[in-house]
């Protein structure tokens, strides 16, 4: 009787606490469950993506959760097959279709979840032609899920394909299974942009196209200036073609460049400029003068201190210096709080998210009116460059253009963001909480997508970006990789000699696809040694176009062993010299003068021959 009396004690336990969890299910659920995401990308040689979603449901308290539905949305819309499947069973389900993915219902028969012992549900998602092929390149896309904390993220491809080219996230170093390189996405690289962009192959470019109409309805002759992409820090252009012939090229100190045609009144023309935009790990030159990065100025100069004790406060929240200084992790901490410091405060104004640049911008001096009214782009990178530099962070404001490649929309669009320079990586690195506020889902930070086209380093106004419509500047996913090559030649062309100096012509003809900079021209004289001539500034030569460079250097007589050498270096900072022979190029000019001496004698003496011989006849 003993035993079973203790039977049935146990069995009222085991129910009545079966009970509780019956009842309690639900709040437990919501309450005590932490939900974490686990993926696997894998895809075929086809194209083809399949996505294993591990949704892992784990109770953190000592009291177990009865699991009696699940919901959950993937993002996708339309998709080929979907599986679900939970400790080997398979599980029928039912889905609504969205705007932005599908919504996913599961019914289940009273699964438990306790500590210790997660409960798994495995999510398998097959899309058919799912990856975009690019030429030779393979371009993947894959929004998040939401309200999930990520857990391990790899992806699997085919190895032939070639390498990640670029990611808007971490990796881990690569292995190779079965034809298949499989990468893992680096611990909380996809916490602050969940989403996952991949290009991979063999290189990757977009193709620039700008044809622009000027015109000059003035009454007197004006110049024109035509903004072309920076190059330089892992940016690099290359043209095929700039026509006309411009006025005047200027690299400004900011390594700005444009091109500027002189137009008479009433005259017209259309530029055309073609070229390759591509990226690479290249090293970015320090910055000269750094206080100029810190200066405050227009837009950037807060009309209070209002808004600094509130940042400060902040900073303080967090445990942080309100200065930038300390240990690396600790600046890294810094920066990354400043940067959500602005998003936080700031929304962006209604209904910019079709046309993300616009005109209105309040400065920080107004920053209540940003509030209230909303923030365009430009707003959101003046609070940010503000709030840096008054913390002794160097940055600068970029005027660029965003590619279509992230799908932020359905073309490329002008925008603004910040720079800033990080001592560590020795690096500029992008800052843009603009688009993550306008595009919160959709969001990728990377440099790949922000084409560079102005850097404002000193001023918050200056210099200036030429206005182009839609039509007249496109950027497009490049089909086929194009190489940069270098084909240069120089000559001197001698013009004449008055006693030891020498007039002439430097001629430097540029067939390659890169923009060169003539920076300095030295005359090689066997007898003389080196002596330097002067340029006065460097000279900008585009490609398929030459430049000519008046010069005049002493030589009392020139050989075939005397040289003119040029240093020539692209906009890179990258140098290197070519040489000309002088007797190629030109005759010497000393034996001009002697032939022409002889010359003249000869006509005189024909002359004075023919006179002669006249005034004998006469006689």
């Amino acid at each position: 009787m003993t035993s079973l009396i203790g039977y049935l004690k146990r069995t009222l336990l085991v129910f009545s606490g079966f009970l509780i969890l019956l009842s309690t299910s639900t709040p437990l659920i919501a309450a005590e469950l932490t939900r974490t995401n686990s993926s696997i990308y894998h895809v075929n040689k086809d194209g083809d993506l399949s996505i294993n979603y591990a949704f892992t449901l784990a109770q953190s308290s000592n009291i177990p959760s009865v699991i009696t539905n699940f919901t959950f949305t993937i993002p996708f819309s339309s998709y080929d097959s979907l599986k679900v499947n939970i400790e080997g069973k398979d599980y029928k389900y039912s889905s609504t279709k969205q705007s932005s993915g599908s919504k996913v219902y599961l019914s289940l028969p009273n699964l438990i979840a306790q500590k210790g012992s997660p409960l798994v549900i495995n999510v398998t998602i097959v899309l058919d032609d799912y990856v975009k092929v690019d030429g030779e390149n393979y371009v993947l896309l894959i929004p998040p899920i939401l309200s999930f904390d990520q857990g391990v993220n790899k992806v699997e491809y085919p190895s032939d394909w070639g390498n990640i080219v670029w990611s808007s996230v971490e990796f881990e170093p690569s292995t190779t299974a079965k034809g298949f390189k499989v990468v893992q996405v680096k611990e909380k690289s996809l916490l602050s942009n969940p989403a996952l962009s991949l290009v991979i192959g063999k290189d990757f470019g977009y193709n620039l196209s700008i044809s622009k109409e000027l015109s000059n309805s003035g009454e007197q002759t004006s110049v024109y200036r035509i903004t072309l992409p920076r190059e330089g820090n892992g940016q690099h252009v290359l043209y095929s073609e700039v026509t006309p012939s411009p006025f005047d090229i200027e690299l400004d100190s900011n390594d700005n460049l444009n091109i500027s045609y002189l137009l008479k009144q009433g005259e017209s023309i259309t530029i055309k400029v073609r070229g390759y935009i591509y990226f690479d790990e290249a090293s970015h030159r320090s910055p000269k003068d750094f206080s100029k990065l810190l200066q405050i100025d227009n837009y950037w100069s807060f009309g209070t201190d209002t808004e600094l004790k509130r940042v400060k406060l902040y900073l303080r929240e967090k445990g942080l210096p309100e200065s930038f200084e300390g240990e690396s992790n600790v600046r890294s901490l810094f920066i990354s709080s400043i940067y959500d410091y602005v998003l936080e405060r700031l929304t962006p104004s209604s209904g910019s998210s079709q046309d993300v640049k616009v005109d209105i911008r309040h400065g920080v001096s107004n920053i209540e009116r940003t509030i209230s009214e909303g923030a365009s782009p430009d707003d959101y990178t003046d609070l940010l460059i503000a709030l840096l530099r008054y913390m002794g962070v160097p940055t600068r404001m970029i005027l660029g253009y965003i590619s279509p490649l992230n799908s932020y929309q359905e073309k490329g669009f002008f925008h603004s963001w910040g720079e800033y320079w990080d001592v560590d990586s020795g690096k500029w690195i992008i800052l843009d909480p603009a688009l993550q506020d306008y595009f919160p889902k959709r969001y990728i930070s990377t440099s790949l997508d922000h084409i560079a086209l102005v850097s404002r380093n000193e001023s918050s106004i200056k210099p200036q970006m030429s206005v182009f419509s839609p039509d007249e500047f496109n950027i497009e996913i490049a089909d086929a990789m194009i190489a940069p090559f270098e084909e240069i030649t120089s000559e001197f062309k001698v013009k004449g000699q008055d006693g030891n100096r020498v007039k002439g012509d430097l001629i430097v003809k540029n067939r390659s696809n890169k923009i060169y900079q003539i920076m300095k021209a030295n005359i090689i004289v066997d007898k003389a040694g080196i002596s330097p001539l002067n340029l006065w500034s460097a000279h900008t030569v585009l490609p398929n176009q030459e430049t000519i460079i008046p010069l005049v250097f002493s030589a009392t007589s020139l050989t075939k062993a005397d040289k003119m050498v040029v240093t020539i270096a692209d906009l890179e900072g990258t140098v290197f010299k070519k040489a000309a022979n002088l007797k190629s190029t030109a005759s010497n000019p000393t034996g001009n003068t002697f032939i022409n001496l002889l010359i003249s004698l000869l006509l005189f003496t024909i002359i004075y021959m023919i006179f002669k011989y006249l005034f004998r006849k006469r006689k």
